[in-house]
């Protein structure tokens, strides 16, 4: 019988695996460890692995010889398979985390002006803190404290641009625990402090309407 040899990088134990049970696909890791086909896939493989078994039956003086040109054809099919399998994981692997990403975005973008820490978002989508900061930078080119500092200044800007309100406030409402705070972060992200910011946006209105 053609049997198929498992070892588990976990534990070192080897899985002795059947032809019928190669071929089906059981999701439970704690059942062994198993090679998914589909259906196409198995079309090519399964008759393959068939012919195996027939020239190994036959005891002919060239089923040896046979079996060998048989096998390596078994595995270019399994090497293609596999390879194929691993992309289409990689891809919807992928996909998938874009789309979580996508959440944790959209949930810095609904509670900037809360006490947010990058710890809270990753929590929020189930990731840890590094790889959560190193995924949301390959996406969004930027990380994720980055981003919320951004959000934030780009919405007292607004603020401070149509508003009347006190600048203490627009710093709380915001998500900044201090004016101090919010003061240097946005002389550092804008270039000018936020009264500076404040007065220049009326001074260019003013002109506008002179003009």
């Amino acid at each position: 019988m053609l049997r198929f040899r498992f070892k588990s990088k976990k534990n070192e134990d080897v899985n002795h695996i059947s032809l019928s049970d190669f071929i089906e696909y059981i999701e439970d890791d704690n059942t062994g460890a198993f090679l998914y086909l589909k259906l196409g896939k198995k079309n090519d493989i399964v008759p393959v692995m068939n012919k195996i078994l027939r020239e190994q039956m036959k005891y002919q003086i060239w089923g040896d010889f046979l079996s060998c040109l048989l096998i390596m054809e078994l595995f270019v099919l399994l090497s293609r398979t596999l390879k194929q399998e691993w992309e289409q994981t990689a891809k919807n692997r992928n996909l998938k985390l874009s789309e979580i990403l996508n959440i944790a975005k959209t949930y810095i973008d609904n509670n900037y002006q809360k006490e947010l820490t990058l710890s809270q978002v990753a929590k929020y989508i189930y990731l840890s803190d590094s790889y959560f900061a190193h995924s949301f930078k390959n996406k969004f080119g930027i990380s994720p404290k980055s981003y919320i500092l951004k959000v934030r200044i780009e919405t007292a800007k607004e603020l401070l641009e149509n508003t009347d309100n006190k600048i203490s406030d627009i710093a709380l409402s915001v998500g900044f625990s201090s004016q101090q705070r919010f003061n240097d972060i946005f002389k550092k992200q804008v270039g000018v402090t936020p009264l500076k910011h404040r007065q220049n946006t009326k001074l260019l209105r003013m002109n506008k309407e002179t003009y």
